[in-house]
């Protein structure tokens, strides 16, 4: 269980802060500066007849003592990080304030003094700060001074002198006052240390609950922030500093309306999340990276009595998911277009064949002039185009049954440039192939092989520079290039050339929308059709006058 773990990560009970004996030790040093302060300043206000009746010692003897007491608390403060062993450094300064405290109350009448309750005090600081058994050796201690203090050496000497009855019947009333004393020394020790372990057990369960709170947020999957009524970030968790690409020092505290302006309008829009989430989504444009599509909801935050506090927002990254639907939509309307593809092209394939070879016939066997002759070339030119269009669309719409294999990439890959670099000798393009000897991938070699060529005939044709580089290479997550699934591989063709507009971009792999006069519109419908069929993705991204760069993610 997650609570079980957290409890085994806190730390034993050192008494009510565990773990924080540092600033413990500066608690107990104040509290010794401030008890200091109020006996110098009543001595001080209050005149020598009541001087006399509270039995406070002469100026000079109670100036020295304070002083000493403010000089050890001084070097105590100096001193305190010095100490790693913080729980002696705090028992050795308690055990030296009883010694003190016995000072002061043998100064101001001993066992007639009214400042015994300063005793209290020190037991009460080793309640606080220190274990049972060191709080235990101090009430021992305090009641050894306190009882050295009254009694002085009278025991002692009654026993050597075989006087201890008539020792205890003579002295019955004040070792009765002493003894009530010292039972209510350690009554008030015992007390003070089943306080302190329950008030420890209850801040163990607190830290307990509010680190399990803590977790379970950061874990979440969803990015959490809120926001108080002033509209300032109050809290972010882990998943939310990941999908808005910033860290909780950088924003806590800011108004959202300068950190995340886009988010900032939808909290202020909706004045019904009163009582109704506000659901919705919104484009994240980060300066210099991709943009991200953010669905959130937007709710009122409330505090323990029902008070409106502020407004959480729940979050997650939509990017990919809208891109996986925007593949689906694509897939539908493609498989559409290839149900109409290959009834077509039983229709029309067969006349064509036969007006192509009627056309033939003519042209060999008629006496044509040169201008009837033209013509003839153009009707077969342009009934070969009808063909080949037919036989693309055949191939869009039938794939049949994949022949899978392993297949080496980097070699794979070189058969294909070597073909291109031939037909593209002396036009100033050049194929650098950079990807690890080694990569493999489980698929169909013809078809994979129609995919790279629609790719990189793509690429050659987008040459609009002296010097056209079109470089084949494996993803790298430093650039953001990663699979869609962890078992694909993802391929980057990546060209220097003209780009493609954002209006283009969006139907390249629309059937027939083409930008040439002589193309098909078919050459990257069919390689997006071949990866989708072989379990992978393709997706495409360009700057106008930069390049292009397309992403092949291959099962491995």
């Amino acid at each position: 269980m997650p609570s079980d773990k957290l409890a085994s990560s806190i730390p034993d009970a050192n008494g009510i802060f565990p773990g924080k004996e540092h600033r413990n030790a500066s608690i107990l040093n104040f509290g010794r500066l401030f008890i200091t302060s109020l006996i110098l300043g009543t001595s001080l206000f209050i005149p020598e007849h009541g001087k006399a009746i509270l039995r406070i010692p002469p100026n000079t003897q109670l100036f020295i003592l304070l002083s000493a007491i403010y000089v050890y608390t001084i070097i105590c403060l100096l001193f305190i990080r010095r100490f790693r062993d913080s729980q002696w450094f705090i028992f050795t300064q308690i055990f030296i304030d009883t010694l003190f405290v016995t000072v002061f109350v043998h100064m101001s009448g001993g066992e007639e003094s009214i400042f015994i309750f300063l005793y209290f005090f020190s037991i009460i600081a080793g309640g606080l700060f220190l274990t049972r058994g060191k709080l235990f050796l101090i009430v021992l201690f305090t009641s050894i001074f306190y009882v050295g203090l009254i009694l002085k050496m009278g025991p002692i000497d009654a026993i050597l002198n075989s006087k201890l009855p008539n020792y205890v019947w003579e002295n019955r009333f004040v070792l009765y006052r002493l003894g009530i004393q010292i039972i209510a020394l350690w009554g008030v020790a015992v007390l003070t240390s089943i306080l302190s372990r329950e008030i420890q057990k209850r801040k163990k369960e607190y830290q307990k609950l509010e680190r399990f709170n803590e977790n379970l947020l950061q874990s979440i999957q969803s990015g959490i922030l809120t926001v108080d009524l002033e509209n300032r970030l109050t809290y972010i968790n882990k998943t939310g500093e990941e999908i808005l690409e910033a860290t909780n020092d950088a924003i806590l505290g800011k108004d959202i309306h300068k950190v995340f302006p886009a988010l900032g309008k939808y909290i202020d829009k909706d004045a019904r999340i009163q009582s109704h989430p506000h659901h919705t989504h919104l484009v994240l444009k980060k300066p210099g990276g991709k943009d991200k599509i953010i669905g959130f909801s937007i709710s009122t935050l409330y505090d323990s009595e029902n008070v409106p506090v502020g407004k959480i927002v729940i979050f997650q990254d939509l990017t990919r998911y809208k891109a996986m639907e925007k593949r689906v939509h694509e897939s539908e309307k493609l498989a559409t277009v290839g149900r109409f593809a290959a009834g077509l092209a039983h229709e029309i394939r067969n006349p064509l064949a036969s007006l192509s070879g009627s056309i033939q016939v003519l042209k060999n066997t008629l006496n044509l002039d040169e201008m009837e002759t033209q013509l003839m070339d153009i009707v077969i030119r342009e009934t070969d185009r009808l063909n080949r269009l037919v036989s693309d669309f055949l191939q869009f719409s039938q794939f049949g049954k994949e022949n899978l294999q392993d297949i080496k990439l980097h070699s794979f890959i070189e058969e294909i440039l070597s073909i291109l670099s031939k037909e593209n000798k002396g036009n100033g393009v050049r194929f650098v192939n950079s990807l690890p000897k080694d990569l493999m991938v489980h698929s169909d070699r013809d078809k994979l092989k129609q995919v790279f060529w629609n790719i990189l005939i793509n690429a050659v044709q987008a040459k609009d520079k002296k010097e056209h580089v079109i470089h084949i290479r494996k993803a790298s997550p430093k650039n953001g290039e990663l699979p869609y699934e962890p078992d694909l591989t993802s391929i980057i063709i990546q060209d220097n050339g003209k780009g493609i507009p954002r209006d283009v971009l969006k139907n390249i792999f629309e059937p027939f929308f083409t930008t040439r006069p002589e193309g098909t519109g078919l050459g990257l419908s069919i390689a997006y059709q071949i990866i989708n069929s072989l379990g992978g993705n393709i997706s495409v991204r360009s700057i106008v006058g930069k390049g292009t760069i397309f992403q092949l993610s291959l099962p491995t």
